[in-house]
């Protein structure tokens, strides 16, 4: 089940990748499935890009609000990906 944030935390994404992906839902989304994605970050060009965790979704799922796009959700498990949970943005 989902839970809003308490107090604010920051989803960093590191400036190595060139594509994440942001999805428009957080219901049964399928990576591969183009009509689920909401847009893809490139963080390279940005020097790296930092979120507010609006939700925690559990399982390293978190909703964002990304300036460009709107509303989204995104995969960001530090231990898998080249991101960073802070209290913090970093970038």
């Amino acid at each position: 089940m989902s839970k809003p944030s308490t107090s604010k935390r920051y989803l960093n994404l590191k400036p190595t990748i060139s594509s994440w992906t942001v999805y428009k839902t957080n219901k049964y989304f399928v990576p591969s499935k183009t009509s689920d994605v909401l847009a893809k970050l490139n963080t390279k060009k940005f020097g790296g890009l930092s979120y507010e965790i609006l939700e925690d979704c559990g399982n390293y799922h978190f909703k964002i609000k990304t300036d460009m796009f709107g509303y989204g959700y995104i995969a960001g498990n530090p231990s898998k990906y080249e991101c960073t949970i802070t209290d913090e943005p970093v970038y």
